[in-house]
């Protein structure tokens, strides 16, 4: 039997969302936009989107999944829902995650992501395809980290922070909260909470 799904977003992270949930032998029962004050006569992959005013239709404590890209909007869903539904893991077959890390809830964790001994993934993160996670590493909540994007041993990765495609973090590195990392840097030092970095290495740029 089928585990029944609700999906909160529908943009382009919900693609992928689906497509792991549908394998994970969840029944999706809609998805809800939550740009849009209308039903749409849309579907996305044959399931019906419906409007944001949906989310009150769905009875407590059912699960449900985030489907957005956006780290501090998808932040604010979870904090203000967490206590009404069932936050699940999605979590790809193909994924490589030791016996001995520790993974909250709500994360979606994408195909080939390994994640080593040690490591704790708090709540409401991305883990996007082929991206490693050294051991003793702490993602704290609602993070996103790209497709492959390799973090060293004993690394902090602080709330809503952004890890861009294909980046390398080295061990031992601390990043604060709320920072963006653009795609291809290397970070060798630690970088500072609610800011821009980017390059090889990569340099504070806002």
């Amino acid at each position: 039997m089928k585990k029944q799904l609700f999906i909160i977003g529908a943009g382009s992270h919900a693609s992928v969302v689906v497509d792991i949930a549908k394998s994970l032998n969840y029944k999706i029962s809609f998805i809800i936009d939550i740009n849009s004050k209308v039903t749409l006569k849309e579907k996305k992959f044959g399931i019906p989107v419906k409007s944001k005013f949906y989310i009150n239709k769905i009875k407590k404590k059912s699960s449900i999944f985030l489907a957005i890209g956006n780290n501090h909007i998808r932040d604010k869903l979870y904090e203000k829902y967490k206590n009404n539904f069932n936050f699940v893991n999605l979590i790809a077959k193909s994924s490589k995650i030791s016996k001995y890390s520790k993974i909250g809830n709500a994360n979606y964790i994408g195909p080939n992501v390994i994640i080593n001994a040690g490591t704790i993934i708090s709540n409401n993160c991305i883990l996007n395809t082929s991206s490693v996670i050294e051991h003793d590493t702490i993602i704290e909540n609602s993070v996103h980290i790209c497709p492959s994007v390799t973090i060293g041993g004993n690394c902090k990765i602080g709330e809503r922070s952004f890890i861009g495609l294909g980046s390398n973090i080295i061990d031992k590195i601390r990043i604060g909260k709320n920072v963006d990392l653009g795609a291809g840097s290397l970070v060798n030092k630690q970088l500072k909470s609610n800011s821009l970095y980017y390059g090889i290495p990569a340099k504070l740029k806002r």
